[in-house]
Formats: structure tokens, sequence, C-alpha cells
């Protein structure tokens, strides 16, 4: 039984080693892609702008690139990580987006609520209802 859950552990271990590896070996090869294209493209503009006697501006698209690169690697290793602190970090932020959406849908239905008392002619009535009756509201969207 020893060897067989030693075996099971160690299958485990690789499959989550070349998993990673494939992972990193696609992130290489979509960097080398996006900088070829990047090059090509700084080439193609250069050229165009130099026939027509201008010359390019330096300075955002670089810091555009950058940051675009950041994002798409804190991106990557944060859906790659299987740790229980990656898993528990996706779930706070589902239900971060959950509860954000729970409060846009009790703000929409607060201000539906007031058009419709607009539309009726009770513009008096419109007017913003209490906390209360907002959380009241938010709660009944559920």
């Amino acid at each position: 039984m020893s060897t067989t859950s030693n075996l099971v552990g160690h299958a485990v271990d690789r499959t989550s080693q070349v998993t990673r590896a494939a992972a990193l070996d696609l992130a290489t090869q979509v960097l080398k892609l996006v900088n070829t294209v990047r090059a090509a493209e700084v080439r193609t503009l250069d050229g165009m702008l130099s026939r027509i006697g201008l010359e390019r501006r330096g300075g955002h698209h670089r810091a555009a690139w950058f940051a675009a690169g950041a994002a798409t690697a804190g991106a990557a290793v944060f859906f790659l990580t299987t740790t229980p602190t990656g898993k528990a970090v996706r779930q706070r932020i589902r239900r971060f987006v959950a509860d954000e959406m729970d409060t846009v849908a009790a703000e929409a239905k607060t201000v539906g609520i007031r058009v419709v008392a607009v539309i009726r002619g009770g513009a008096g009535q419109a007017e913003a209802p209490s906390d209360g009756a907002r959380q009241k509201s938010a709660n009944d969207v559920h």
C-alpha cells in the first residue's frame, strides 16, 4: 500500500512539474511573439512616418506595453497558482464580485422604482430611500 501511495504521489508531482513547465514554455513563446509583432510594428510605423517627413514621439507606448505585460504575467501567476492560498484568493475575488453585482442590482432596482414614480407623476415620491430601505432592497435581489 505504501509503494502504491508513493507511486501515485510521484506521478502527481511529476504531472504538476510538467504542467508548470508547459505553461512557462507557452508564456515564453507568447512573449516572443508579442515582442516580434511589436518590433515589426515599430519598423513599419517608423518607415511610414519617415517617408512623409515625420518622426515618432516616444514615451507612453513603452509604459503601456510594460503595464500590459505586468498585468498579464500577474494574472498568469495568479490563475496558475495551485496552493490553497491561491484557491482562497480566487474564492475571495469571486465573493467580492458577487457582492458588487448584488449591490449594483439593488441600486438599479432603486433607480427603477424612482423612474417609475417620476413617470407616474409622483415626483415628490421619487426621493431617495433611506439606508434601511436600500439594505432591504439589496437583500430582496438575492
